[in-house]
């Protein structure tokens, strides 16, 4: 059972976040190992994104979800933290472990190179989830039960737009449903109505798939990554050199001169102003994709970042990360639809940028 005291801990990170980075809420519990970090973080990640309302009864599912026995933890560092790179990854697949092999065999756009897509923010990687999750999804059925109950088709998508921002929660589902529309709030008071609202909401949350999600540690210095963002002259040094090795492909005299200068893009069909992300493509179009990811990796570039959608096109923010070797990512726990961030993940999704890779 979670103690009173942390619950309420949880629900002040997430609703008071000025205390929060003020350092005066504390969240710790030594006999459950829960530690202030963990949960803060998440609490933040909702705090950042939903109303005050919503947000409160996130945070409160995110106590049911840390004491979820279905939450599977896979393993961290040595001192019990993970190192490197914390991400997330949301699939409609479970599985105990992220394989090259199967890119290319499920329903990601792989749009920023060929690789394993995972978000800084677990909100994004839920959004790719819950969308992914629904492709082939055939919905007739409840939609049926839907106009029984009275829902026009307007009604039917509201209800969904909804539950993906409820985190399939039916009574948060219920309210937020009742509230959509002037024709629904008139009967919000009615107990008929609410009860048949609500066992529909049931109804739907058990038709619905569920998928995954993976938090992760990817074992890389974020530094070393191409950015697909910034211009190639802005990259560091090591990662330069290293796309200009891969670009020599093994000649070396031209090894020595694709020394990763400005002076040798023109020699690699770049300029000065050239991205991080043409560069990548301009290899890719002439050695297929999946050969430019594996010359990449070998030359020391563990894989790509670029902007989320919410730090677009500001410099600072959160990045999503393509991994180019599987063996740098350690899955720290797999856990199911339950998270502490579930509405984000909704709101968040990016339609041009759906890389979910099973």
């Amino acid at each position: 059972m979670v103690p009173v005291g942390m619950a309420q801990d949880i629900y002040s990170a997430a609703t008071l976040p000025g205390d929060v980075f003020s350092g005066k809420t504390q969240v710790g519990d030594p006999l459950t190992g829960h530690t202030s970090q963990d949960v803060i973080e998440r609490a933040l990640s909702v705090s950042d994104l939903l109303p005050l309302g919503i947000a409160g009864s996130v945070a409160m599912k995110g106590v049911k979800s840390a004491m979820d026995p279905n939450t599977v933890r896979m393993g961290a560092g040595p001192s019990g933290k993970p190192q490197g790179i914390r991400a997330y990854h949301g699939s409609p697949h479970k599985f105990d472990k992220f394989q090259m092999d199967k890119l290319g065999t499920g329903e990601g756009a792989q749009a920023y190179g060929h690789g394993l897509y995972f978000a800084e923010k677990e909100g994004v990687a839920q959004g790719y989830r819950d969308t992914l999750k629904m492709k082939g999804y055939d919905n007739s059925k409840i939609y049926g039960k839907a106009l029984d109950l009275g829902m026009s088709a307007r009604d039917f998508d509201a209800f969904e737009s909804i539950a993906r921002q409820t985190i399939h929660d039916p009574d948060l589902l219920t309210r937020e449903f009742f509230n959509w529309s002037d024709e629904w709030r008139k009967v919000a008071n009615n107990p008929e109505e609410v009860a048949a609202v609500r066992k529909f909401a049931d109804e739907y949350i058990k038709s619905t798939p569920k998928g995954s999600m993976y938090e992760v540690n990817i074992n890389a210095n974020p530094d070393d990554f191409l950015d697909w963002d910034k211009r190639l002259s802005e990259q560091p040094e090591n990662v330069r050199k290293a796309y200009g090795r891969v670009s020599a492909a093994g000649d070396s005299d031209l090894t020595e001169l694709l020394d990763g200068s400005i002076e040798s893009f023109g020699m690699m069909g770049l300029t000065d102003g050239s991205i991080g992300g043409r560069a990548y493509n301009t290899l890719a179009n002439q050695m297929g994709p999946a050969t430019v990811t594996k010359s990449l990796s070998e030359q020391g570039i563990p894989g790509i970042k670029y902007r989320d959608q919410l730090s677009r096109p500001g410099k600072a923010g959160t990045s999503n990360y393509v991994v180019f070797d599987e063996s740098v990512i350690d899955i720290l726990r797999r856990y199911g639809l339950i998270g502490s961030a579930g509405a984000a993940g909704a709101m968040m999704y990016d339609p041009q940028t759906s890389e979910g890779i099973l």
